[in-house]
């Protein structure tokens, strides 16, 4: 039995937003203005540990809904991704208006706030707060002063 994680309303448009190779990482954003500020209400899903995609487009209309495909194989064959993927991730489908699109990734994180439409995630400022932090924390090396010769 499939599992609908998250279903979106019919008035919502996401839109890839990001997709980083090194990281395996992909990123969908919509974002709704907010009269009178120069903020959006925004809501991010972010894929972790992406190895394929198969996406009908960049847009997603109509609504997203965000399933997890247990029996995920024969899905993966039929949309030509290497079932091997599987062994250590997830078939995640992704149904708008479009169609169904396939991610296949370890896991998938919706966050929503509220920001400028192009400002970082959640996610990005809670790491630079946590390297801040570790920064903070490191203590500085005890290096000798440095002597000039004399001549």
């Amino acid at each position: 039995m499939d599992e609908i994680l998250h279903a979106f309303q019919p008035d919502r448009k996401f839109q890839v937003w990001w997709y980083r190779v090194s990281h395996g990482q992909l990123l969908l954003r919509s974002g709704r203005w907010i009269k009178g500020t120069d903020n959006h209400e925004r809501t991010d899903v972010w894929f972790t540990s992406v190895g394929a995609m198969v996406l009908l487009d960049t847009n997603f209309r109509g609504g997203l809904t965000i399933t997890r495909i247990h029996d995920a194989e024969g899905a993966a064959q039929q949309a030509g991704v290497n079932p091997k993927l599987l062994r250590h991730l997830h078939l995640f489908a992704l149904d708008a208006a479009e169609g169904r699109s396939l991610v296949v990734a370890g896991r998938v994180y919706v966050a929503e706030d509220v920001g400028p439409l192009f400002g970082r995630t959640s996610w990005e400022l809670q790491a630079e707060e946590r390297w801040a932090q570790q920064i903070k924390d490191q203590t500085e090396l005890d290096l000798p002063e440095s002597t000039e010769a004399e001549g």
